[in-house]
Order: structure tokens, then sequence, then C-alpha cells
């Protein structure tokens, strides 16, 4: 998965609305012309309601890229908490109570090896 270009973005949304511009300039001249309103929906309309339905989702996609953030901390925070707290006063306790050479702690000690990617 990729994320979203917000250069991208904001090259698409300036174009737009250039593009939003321009017809809402030929639809006021020809406005003007006939002396009556356009009966269709006009095209500056159109691509002004796009222009917006892509601005709510950027700014959507960018709610979501800071709570995933804020995730990502949070997680982080209770990684290392239980990372340097719990396991690290469990296995001293363990390291107390079992002779050095037992299975337990060998075992123990390749399990946190492998879990930390040590």
């Amino acid at each position: 998965m990729q994320g979203i270009s917000k250069r991208q973005h904001q090259h698409l949304t300036e174009a737009l609305l250039q593009l939003e511009r321009v017809f809402s300039r030929i639809e006021q001249k020809l406005d003007q012309q006939t002396g009556k309103r356009l009966k269709v929906i006009p095209a500056s309309a159109e691509i002004e309601a796009r222009r917006k339905e892509l601005e709510e989702s950027y700014e959507q996609y960018q709610a979501m890229l800071a709570a995933l953030e804020a995730h990502v901390k949070q997680y982080q925070k209770r990684f290392l908490q239980i990372k340097q707290q719990d396991i690290g006063n469990r296995i001293r306790e363990l390291r107390k109570q079992l002779p050095p050479d037992s299975n337990e702690l060998l075992f123990l000690r390749e399990s946190i090896a492998s879990a930390y990617g040590a």
C-alpha cells in the first residue's frame, strides 16, 4: 500500500480550481448571451463538487494518519514498558530461583532473543 502524495493532491486540486474558474466564466458568458440560466447542471458545479469530494477524502486520510501515528506511539510505549519492566523483572526473579543451566532458563533466553530479534 502506498501513501497519498500531498504534492500530487495539491496539483490536482489546483488544476480542478482552474478548470472550475474557466467553466464558470464560460457559463456566465452563455447566461449573459442567452439571458437564461442553463438548464443542465453547470460543469463548474460538477467540477467543484468533485474537488470538494477529493479534499474531504484527503482530510479524512490526514486524520487517519494522525490517529495511526498516535496508535503506533501508544503501542511502542506499551511495548517498551512491558519489555523493560514486566519481562525484565520476571527474568531477574527467575535467575534468582533457577540454576543457570536449567532448561527453563535456557528456553526463556532463546524465546526472548527470538522475540527481540537478537
